[in-house]
């Protein structure tokens, strides 16, 4: 993630590999192949990571 205060433009211009490989990682994908897939049961842990990361979030949002 970059931050640059002098521009209007906070984060870069992410994109779908980008947010697919952050979802693996949450999973526990780990890239010492380069050329092996992400599975769906690697997607699905990480999505559920995500998702429980989300939600204790904006439950600590809600009890300040």
């Amino acid at each position: 993630m970059s931050i640059s205060a002098g521009s209007l433009e906070i984060y870069p211009n992410y994109q779908v590999d980008w947010a697919s490989r952050a979802i693996s990682h949450l999973g526990g994908y780990l890239e010492h192949r380069k050329n092996s897939a992400i599975g769906i049961q690697v997607l699905w842990r990480g999505w559920l990571e995500l998702e429980t990361l989300c939600q204790g979030w904006l439950l600590h949002q809600n009890l300040k």
